[in-house]
């Protein structure tokens, strides 16, 4: 098997950054899932490249396993960059600890993945035209919960 080559670099353009872009892409985004991995998909109103974003939460281990686990993700999306559609805004969900999976088994089930995925996006590019809103107009946002938000507690003491 050839060694795979993460190319370029993973610039601030790249990524997905604000809690709100992730809170828009998680709300109304179309999922696709792995065993390891959960896709939520947007297409983006940049004409940039694809951008990722990556969660993983404490169920997937300490924050050493965490770390990995985006770093492998990082790397996974480098070395694929060029298969993910341009207009794409990618959320890249943990969903378990990745133990000892290297690189290349990253790559392969993002792989395997692939099709459903390329598919998911041409639904989401027939569902909004060219000039509308990330998400569609079939879409409707929907409104962050409060709960997770932090809205309406109180503050001081």
């Amino acid at each position: 098997m050839a060694e795979l080559r993460p190319s370029g670099r993973y610039a601030a353009r790249d990524r997905v950054r604000k809690r709100a872009e992730y809170l828009r892409i998680q709300g109304t985004g179309s999922r696709v899932v792995s065993p390891g991995f959960v896709f939520m998909l947007e297409r983006s109103a940049s004409e940039r490249g694809p951008r990722l974003g990556i969660t993983a939460s404490r169920r997937v281990g300490n924050a050493a396993e965490r770390n990995r686990a985006k770093r492998l993700v990082r790397e996974a999306f480098r070395t694929v960059r060029g298969t993910w559609p341009a207009r794409a805004d990618v959320v890249v969900i943990v969903r378990q600890g990745l133990g000892n999976r290297k690189l290349a088994d990253v790559v392969a089930e993002w792989q395997a993945a692939q099709n459903r995925i390329l598919r998911r996006f041409a639904q989401l590019a027939q569902e909004s035209g060219p000039g509308d809103p990330p998400g569609g107009t079939q879409h409707r946002a929907q409104q962050p919960d409060p709960a997770m938000t932090g809205a309406g507690e109180p503050r001081g003491g």
